[in-house]
């Protein structure tokens, strides 16, 4: 099951080579007015504005491929340490260890009883030190 910018992509990219070969057509049809136009202004003046309309849905249709193959859907963290969940999507309010929902003040996981930032501050000096750190990297203080 495809999530919704997975399906954007794949309608962009599909609009972006459907105009690509229309732009084609009207290049081709431009061509053949001129070819066949035999000095009629009309016919000299369609064929213009089929290459115009040429020019138009090539450059459109590069960037709709483009703009297409450059969509991704969001896989990962937009917060350390958060997990990232199906199809592309991420919650940032998810416990690090369990996956649990949380509130946004939530200091302690409800589920594993983890803290929910990967920091922890030292008594002695509160300076933020990594989850799993044995000592305070600016005092020296050790951790229990």
């Amino acid at each position: 099951m495809l999530n919704k910018i997975q399906k954007g992509k794949r309608n962009l990219i599909i609009l972006g080579i459907t105009l690509l070969v229309l732009s084609i057509l009207c290049g081709v049809g431009g061509v053949l007015c001129t070819v066949f136009s035999e000095a009629r202004w009309w016919m000299i003046l369609i064929a213009l504005v089929l290459y115009a309309l040429g020019i138009l849905g090539l450059i459109v249709s590069i960037t709709f491929i483009w703009v297409g193959r450059a969509m991704t859907a969001t896989i990962g963290n937009i917060k350390e340490g958060n997990i990232p969940l199906e199809n592309g999507t991420i919650n940032a309010h998810r416990c690090n260890n369990c996956g649990a929902d949380l509130a946004e003040d939530d200091e302690f996981c409800k589920e594993c009883g983890r803290p929910t930032s990967n920091t922890k501050k030292c008594a002695k000096c509160n300076a933020k030190n990594a989850i799993d750190a044995k000592i305070c990297t600016k005092c020296g203080e050790k951790f229990e």
